[in-house]
C-alpha cells in the first residue's frame, strides 16, 4: 500500500422490489494489498411517500462474479501515480459475496462507514470487494434508487 487514497463512486442506480443487487465492487491489483477505509450507501425514497418502502438489506464483503459495467476510481490525494485499483457498478448479475457485514437501513436514509485506524478491511492482491443491496418486499411508490461509494487506499 503506497497511501494512495481513491474512492469508487456510483450514479444514482435503480432497485428492484426483493432482488437483490451489487451496486459497486472494487478490485485490488495482483501482488498488491488494498485498504478499505470505509463504505457508504445512500437512498432516495420520498419522505410522506404514500406508499413506505421496507427497509434495505445492504451487505458488504468480499465477492466473486457478477457482470457489471466499468466504473473508473478517483485519487483523492496528490502525486503522479497511476491508480491500480479498478472498478465496477451497476451489476445486471449480482456477485457471490462472503458476508462480512449486514444491515437494515430505512429506505429514506443511508448508512456511512469509516473505519477506525487498524481496523480497516485489508484485500489481498486479486480480491473483490463489493456493496449488495436487497429492498424490502416493498419499494415506494415513486421507485427507489441508490448511490455507493467505497473509499480506499492502495
Amino acid at each position: 500500500m503506497a497511501n494512495t487514497i481513491a474512492n469508487a463512486v456510483t450514479a444514482k442506480l435503480s432497485l428492484t422490489a426483493a432482488t437483490r443487487k451489487t451496486l459497486l465492487q472494487i478490485l485490488a491489483p495482483n501482488y498488491q494489498r488494498v485498504k478499505v477505509l470505509g463504505w457508504s450507501v445512500f437512498f432516495d425514497e420520498e419522505i410522506g411517500d404514500a406508499t413506505p418502502a421496507n427497509p434495505v438489506l445492504v451487505s458488504i464483503g468480499k465477492q466473486s462474479g457478477g457482470t457489471g459495467t466499468a466504473n473508473t476510481p478517483v485519487k483523492r490525494t496528490v502525486g503522479s501515480e497511476t491508480l491500480q485499483v479498478t472498478a465496477k457498478d451497476n451489476f445486471s448479475t449480482a456477485a457471490t459475496t462472503t458476508v462480512m457485514e449486514s444491515k437494515l437501513i430505512n429506505a429514506q436514509t443511508g448508512y456511512e462507514v469509516l473505519f477506525p485506524l487498524g481496523q480497516e478491511i485489508i484485500l489481498a492482491g486479486g480480491e473483490l470487494f463489493g456493496i449488495d443491496v436487497t429492498p424490502g418486499v416493498t419499494i415506494s411508490t415513486g421507485g427507489l434508487n441508490a448511490v455507493a461509494n467505497i473509499l480506499f487506499e492502495e
